[in-house]
């Protein structure tokens, strides 16, 4: 494909080469340069793309595109394009390099501070058990239809993405369900796209720090640009925040929620506990909706998939198969040793997603919650606050311990957290493999125990490695144990 093609409906400037470039390929990574691809310099918070130019035409670059001049002499057989916007000029050039996947796709975007993963598995379930082959893009996984391979990030680089659209049209997907983060409106990974439907669960403070957001207005903003690029949206019209989401909104909107003025109204009717299994039934439009996981968020995560599948022609055999079987990696993963006790994993990194859920599980009353968690290095230090202090608010005995502590010591995160735990008894385990062990081993009959945090991830980072860790594994490691 000609560098022409993919220009034609940017703003750029040439100040080298033509335009004429034959292009095979298109990446923001310049480790993932092959001969005749596009270089896109990308300036992050710790990172410039500019200072790997000569390392992506070592690698085959036949072009360069940028939003700055380049400080130093780029040689004359490579093509350099000067953008306003490199972010935004990566998500449009991969738009058209993969023919605008999007266009041939119905596309759900969803949004909000918690529950986005669940919602997206829920709507992807939904509508593959109504026979209409979806595609997801999720931070767990992206399913092109054809395979499944694991996600880096909650919403991928620009390209990464088209690439993934591309790839479910070709494997006769008709939709594509895609987590949509605050960074990737921040960060234009999304932009040129226009949603078919939108989802907004809800808003809470996360995220804001030295290399996320600003401060909460920068992330409500970001998240409510969403809205502006759908035609139609759900949203929780139960949540405080909705009606600043949608400000300047230019979609049609339909609400769901636990209030009577919504145009969805949910009911809420059991919470069960079976087999060391948790889950609750719900009602919504006079039907009731029986799901495997726990607590009063649950249908609100359900809901969406409910209302859309139905707009896009699923029956209620094909909602009801989907949700009752409903299994997502890393949330609400429920295990036992005798049936009797629940020892669940969750992706809980928040002090919002971490009361939502410690608030559910108190609601099943267990005799003893015990709690391990810890928080990631070089991130927001109020979250760890924020954890320590709903941790100590719900659970009964707590288990600190490392979750990615990066290039931070480990005994400054602790401290953080000690700040909200106060005056409560908390024990520390540096080793999250001793840590999940202990609490595993101290679980009795009618006891949960409850592992946040780390989900579906199946590694550690410390300093600059990464090893594997998957809490589900040793989970399992320390139920073996303790039957034998």
């Amino acid at each position: 494909m000609k560098l022409a093609n993919l220009l034609s409906n940017d703003r750029y400037r040439l100040l080298q080469g033509s335009i004429d470039t034959e292009v095979k390929g298109i990446s923001c990574n310049s480790l993932k340069i092959k001969p005749g691809y596009i270089f896109v310099c990308i300036r992050g918070e710790s990172l410039d793309g500019n200072s790997f130019i000569k390392d992506s035409i070592d690698g085959g670059a036949c072009t360069i595109v940028t939003d700055s001049i380049p400080e130093e002499e780029i040689r004359e057989n490579v093509t350099v394009i000067k953008v306003d916007n490199a972010r935004a000029s990566l998500a449009q050039i991969s738009a058209a390099f993969y023919g605008n996947p999007a266009e041939q796709l119905i596309t759900i975007g969803i949004t909000g501070t918690k529950g986005k993963t669940s919602t997206a598995f829920m709507l992807h379930a939904v509508l593959n058990e109504a026979g209409m082959k979806t595609g997801l893009i999720s931070t767990v996984f992206i399913d092109n239809g054809k395979e499944r391979r694991s996600s880096t990030m909650t919403t991928p680089d620009a390209s990464d993405i088209q690439k993934a659209l591309r790839e479910m049209v070709v494997n006769d997907c008709k939709a594509a369900v895609i987590e949509v983060s605050s960074q990737a409106m921040k960060l234009d990974r999304v932009a040129g796209i226009v949603f078919d439907f939108a989802v907004f669960t809800n808003l809470g403070e996360d995220h804001i720090g030295p290399k996320e957001h600003t401060d909460f207005q920068e992330y409500l903003e970001c998240k409510s640009r969403l809205f502006r690029q759908s035609r139609h949206a759900v949203v929780n019209g139960d949540d405080r925040n909705m009606e600043k989401v949608m400000e300047g909104h230019t979609c049609t909107i339909a609400t769901f929620g636990y209030e009577t003025d919504n145009d969805y109204v949910l009911g809420l009717r059991e919470l069960w506990r079976e087999n060391g299994k948790l889950g609750v039934s719900f009602e919504i439009e006079k039907e009731v909706y029986n799901v495997p996981l726990a607590g009063r968020f649950t249908p609100l995560n359900a809901a969406p998939a409910i209302i859309i599948g139905g707009w896009l022609g699923a029956g209620s055999d094909a909602i009801h198969a989907a949700l009752e079987s409903i299994g997502i990696p890393g949330r609400q993963e429920c295990f036992s040793i005798t049936g009797k006790e629940v020892i669940m994993v969750d992706y809980a990194h928040n002090g919002m997603a971490l009361e939502a859920l410690m608030q559910s599980l108190k609601d099943y009353r267990p005799s003893k919650i015990t709690c391990v968690f810890g928080c990631g290095g070089e991130r927001d230090p109020k979250r760890r606050t924020d954890m320590g202090r709903v941790a100590c608010k719900y659970a009964d005995d707590i288990i600190l311990t490392a979750d990615n502590p990066r290039n931070e010591c480990p005994n400054q995160i602790f401290s953080d957290i000690i700040k909200g735990i106060n005056n409560a008894a908390y024990s520390i385990v540096p080793d999250r493999r001793e840590a999940i062990y202990r609490a595993v081993a101290g679980c009795g009959p009618g006891q949960f125990v409850l592992i946040a945090g780390k989900g579906h991830e199946n590694y550690q980072i410390t300093g600059d490695k990464r090893v594997h860790l998957d809490d589900r594994e040793e989970v399992l490691l320390s139920i073996e144990k303790v039957r034998k």
